[in-house]
């Protein structure tokens, strides 16, 4: 092409479309450095004004001229998420984290993301390179807990010595939403990370109580909700084996008690009640243990947890005596039972008060 009339380019879809002319390298080759304006679209650049030796116009290729994408906007993260089912997660559970961004971006290295546990972990980038979703690798530690899994804060995003760029070379922004706000992980997942163990609280009766009623239930009450199928006693109709995570026994084990059914929870699942499907024996003393129950995460009792208690003797006669009004009507020398009882109905006996009637007979029933 001559040098003159120049060729000209123009860039169409940018705010000022002019017509600017490109520079001669030789007869055949032209450039143009162009800057385009900021922000993302479709451009098209279309040539015109030149002339051949013969006077021919100068067409595009295409007729319609070159259509290209510029790209100025940084990609960012919109959503974090989780392909993982909602619930608690114990030691080695790995739990997969996503990053949802507004365009597909590449990645070197090994970016990480902070997480919001009790201490403090991290999710590593595991793959998605070159699409809009990234996926972040996290595995839980003994020792480690979350009430709700999330990013640490709106910066966990580290690149850890790598990158993330979207296919025009443009750096991506790593702020992340806020956990807890909508866009958050604790907002489209509901995921706990538990690997404490749970305790026992309390059992009843109370360890060393006596005189318990034969037809006692029986409780455990743990520091967090536990799982009800870790829970079970032994049920078996006419069996006396022991089973199951709550045992009762008055011979070290070898023998339990049957239960009327299995344990009753309550409605936090954090307390389980027994009942015996016969009175127990009375004047005995029996043993109640707890061991191997789970929380929710799967997480188990450290060891085994036990009381004892004593249960009544048998009701029936203890004192009979002859009302004559002497002063001993009230008087343990005129009952008839063993000493140990005499002392104890003949404290209730005047403390309550009674009138002895002359000519009749006193007996005085109570269950030990």
């Amino acid at each position: 092409l001559p040098a003159d009339p120049p060729l000209m380019l123009t860039l169409a879809g940018q705010d000022n479309a002019t017509a600017v002319p490109m520079t001669r390298i030789s007869t055949t080759t032209y450039t143009h450095t162009l800057t385009v304006d900021n922000g993302t679209g479709e451009r098209t650049a279309t040539l015109a004004g030149a002339l051949d030796l013969a006077g021919n116009a100068v067409q595009a290729s295409p007729l319609g001229g070159g259509t290209f994408w510029i790209d100025g906007t940084p990609p960012s993260v919109s959503r974090i998420g989780s392909p993982d089912d909602n619930g608690s997660y114990g030691i080695d559970a790995q739990l997969s984290i996503t990053l949802e961004f507004s365009e597909a971006v590449e990645v070197t290295g090994m970016p990480r993301l902070r997480l919001n546990t009790t201490p403090s972990a991290w999710a590593y980038f595991a793959y998605g390179s070159g699409s809009s979703s990234l996926t972040f690798l996290y595995t839980v530690k003994a020792g480690t807990t979350s009430a709700a899994l999330d990013v640490a804060d709106n910066a966990s995003l580290d690149l850890n010595d790598g990158t993330l760029k979207d296919f025009a070379g443009i750096a991506a922004e790593l702020l992340l939403p806020e956990p807890g706000t909508p866009g958050s992980l604790s907002a489209n997942a509901a995921l706990k990370i538990d690997t404490l163990q749970p305790t026992v609280l309390q059992l009843t009766p109370p360890t060393g109580r006596v005189r318990v009623v034969r037809n006692t239930s029986l409780s455990a009450s743990f520091s967090e909700a536990m799982r009800p199928e870790s829970v079970s006693v032994a049920t078996s109709v006419g069996g006396t084996a022991c089973a199951g995570t709550l045992q009762l026994s008055a011979d070290n084990f070898l023998n339990c008690p049957q239960m009327q059914s299995g344990p009753t929870p309550s409605a936090d699942f954090r307390s389980f009640t027994i009942t015996p499907a016969f009175p127990l024996a009375a004047d005995t003393a029996y043993v109640f243990q707890v061991a191997g129950v789970e929380d929710e995460t799967g997480n188990a009792l450290d060891g085994t947890t036990s009381i004892g208690f004593h249960t009544r003797r048998a009701d029936g006669l203890v004192a009979a005596w002859a009302l004559d009004g002497t002063a001993d009507d009230a008087s343990s020398s005129n009952y008839h039972g063993s000493a140990p009882d005499v002392v104890w109905v003949a404290d209730r006996f005047q403390a309550a008060g009674r009138a002895a009637e002359l000519g009749k007979v006193g007996v005085l029933r109570f269950t030990n």
